[in-house]
């Protein structure tokens, strides 16, 4: 079979070699432009310069991390002669092939690298204490091409874990270490426009090696194969985007592939149209290596995108399989792509548990930490949970064990419990030993005369969190929840986060209902009170109104005057219970909910929508 295979890959490239594909017009997606950035990035270590040698990709990647500085060929530095203060705090070098908008071209692989202007940039850099790095992000395949380059410096890190032993051997002064890909938040993101939605249905964007390369050959084949075969059962099907459409024979795509070809996009564009589909397909050059996978799978996945790969070594270390899906052979593949394609329920929980392992594990902010770290310019962090100060006020008793429970399960966060007991003669210290074990905080009293916002402003002035989330003491706030909008605040860059599109239990009817759906992933003014998240600065400048009916939506109000941010993440973790036996201060007609809303299941009680 395997010699069949590898038959079937030699025939595709030799008739790719034969001739030249011309490629269609993009069509739909000729309007694609280029991303926007997230706004108000926090570029989390923007006191150190680094200067840089890298090349597009990556420069705009790390751009958003350190303070980059690029440097030229030739350039001579001075440090100040007052302050003895240095151009830059590091020298950051990569594989790069076109380092610098060309200005390092041939300088770092070829025949005559690494070049004299390099060397002498590093040489002066270790002459004035500067420590030099250099990743190698094309490894293992060009592990021989920058070994050279590579000799010169302090540190130098690599994709693929499995060369360490080979640059330990070869660089036996330098330290070496391990340095994946990750996506970038700012540039990786599922943010959306109200009401846009994925209309593509699968994209496979990549290169076609006709003349080399016969294991990515065959796992091209084995996805396409698989995407062709799937999308005769689906409206819009495969697009395949050819960074090389209509240019050398080498490296076009077979013929069985030619109508699906709609050409080529820039990087800046391809990660737009990342958000316009469903799925993107992946294939690993590289199999056996523990650590090195394409940017695609970080960099799709974090916009949105469900990532549906071929199996490699690095995959099972970084994702589970309900995180990044396998095709294993043709026929089970079309299946697991129509699946995907055709069950939103089902799709958006894949790409929300792979973008919540990539925030956690996998961001340009992880990798620049574990660089700092490793010569000296970061500390090793003992804790690195967010804390959070979950602010509730309740004047129901009976809702206590309810409560407790629901911040009880937070996960992956450090929980602080600011609480308020609202007109209700319990005794605070006893609901205060009541506490969740693990669970910190303080329990505090009010007279009924007080209002919600007055109850709220108080837990404010007490929380100690970085974050501060408000909680009701009815609803349903599942394990994930509190830390999915932690991620939401820092890949989306707002003040605010919360959820329009939500969740709801109408009780009397026993209906599951889904309110704003077009709402989410977006930018907005408003979001459900009981799931508002917040930095903890924007309540040191802004207060809640002193009011029980209405407060919420009075400080979003607020927060958009005086210039926050509001950001509606998704529609997972989070229910809201509304029952016709128990009062609510959020007064709304019934009519009015469900013409806002749309009915996922009548008589089913609560669903799971945990994720």
């Amino acid at each position: 079979m395997r010699r069949q295979g590898a038959r079937k890959a030699a025939e595709k490239a030799a008739f790719a070699l034969s001739r030249r594909i011309a490629p269609r017009p993009l069509g739909e997606w000729s309007d694609v432009e280029e991303i926007t950035p997230a706004p108000n990035p926090r570029k989390p270590f923007q006191r150190i310069t680094v200067g840089s040698i890298l090349d597009e990709f990556s420069e705009r990647a790390w751009g958003y991390e350190f303070d980059l500085r690029p440097v030229n060929p030739g350039e001579t530095f001075v440090p100040n002669a007052q302050s003895g203060e240095r151009p830059f705090e590091l020298l950051f070098v990569e594989s790069a092939w076109n380092g610098n908008g060309g200005k390092w071209q041939y300088q770092l692989t070829g025949e005559n690298a690494p070049s004299l202007a390099l060397k002498e940039l590093v040489d002066w850099c270790k002459a004035s204490g500067i420590p030099t790095v250099f990743w190698n992000k094309e490894d293992p395949a060009h592990f021989d091409d920058f070994i050279e380059t590579a000799k010169l410096f302090d540190f130098v890190f690599t994709t693929d874990a499995n060369l360490v032993p080979q640059y330990e051997a070869a660089l036996p002064s330098a330290k070496v270490g391990v340095l994946p890909f990750a996506a970038q938040p700012v540039l990786h993101n599922p943010i959306l426009k109200a009401g846009e939605e994925r209309r593509g249905d699968i994209a496979f964007a990549g290169t076609y090696f006709a003349h080399k390369f016969e294991s990515r050959q065959q796992q091209i084949a084995l996805v396409l194969d698989a995407a062709v075969r799937a999308s005769r059962s689906l409206k819009d099907g495969l697009v395949v985007f050819s960074r090389f459409a209509g240019k050398e024979d080498k490296y076009q795509f077979p013929s069985e592939y030619e109508r699906y070809v709609e050409g080529a996009l820039p990087y800046n564009k391809m990660l737009s149209a990342f958000k316009r589909f469903k799925v993107v397909l992946n294939v690993n050059t590289i199999t056996q290596s523990p650590t090195m996978c394409s940017r695609r799978i970080f960099e799709a996945g974090a916009s949105g995108a469900v990532v549906v790969s071929t199996d490699s070594v690095a995959l099972h270390e970084m994702f589970r399989e309900d995180e990044v899906p396998i095709i294993r052979d043709v026929e089970g593949g079309s299946y697991l792509l129509r699946s995907i394609v055709n069950s939103p329920e089902v799709r958006d929980r894949i790409s929300h548990r792979a973008q919540r392992k990539i925030w956690e594990n996998h961001t340009y902010t992880d990798r620049a930490f574990t660089l700092l770290r490793a010569i000296g310019l970061a500390e090793e962090q003992s804790d690195a949970r967010p804390k959070v100060s979950i602010l509730a006020s309740t004047n129901r008793p009976q809702q206590l064990s309810h409560l407790f429970s629901q911040v009880a399960r937070q996960r992956n966060v450090e929980v602080e419990l600011m609480m308020m007991l609202h007109g209700i003669d319990e005794q605070p210290q006893a609901v205060r030993a009541q506490f969740p074990e693990g669970v910190t905080g303080q329990v505090f009293q009010a007279p009924k005369s007080w209002s919600l916002g007055k109850c709220m402003n108080h837990l404010v002035g007490k929380a100690t969190g970085d974050f501060m989330a408000k909680f009701d003491d009815d609803d349903l706030y599942f394990e994930n929840y509190l830390r999915d909008q932690i991620n939401a605040l820092e890949y989306s860059g707002a003040d605010i986060v919360g959820k329009r599109a939500s969740y709801l239990h109408h009780g009397q009817s026993d209906s599951f209902l889904l309110r704003n759906p077009a709402h989410e992933m977006c930018f907005t003014d408003f979001v459900a009170g009981p799931t508002l998240v917040w930095r903890r600065q924007v309540t040191e400048g802004l207060a809640f109104p002193d009011r029980t009916k209405g407060e919420d939506t009075a400080f979003l109000n607020g927060a958009v005057k005086s210039g926050y941010t509001i950001y509606s993440a998704d529609r997972f973790n989070f229910v809201q219970m509304r029952s016709p036996s128990v009062a609510h201060t959020w007064e709304v007609d019934d009519e009015v909910i469900f013409a806002n809303a749309r009915v996922i299941a009548i008589g089913s009680g609560i669903l799971n929508v945990g994720c």
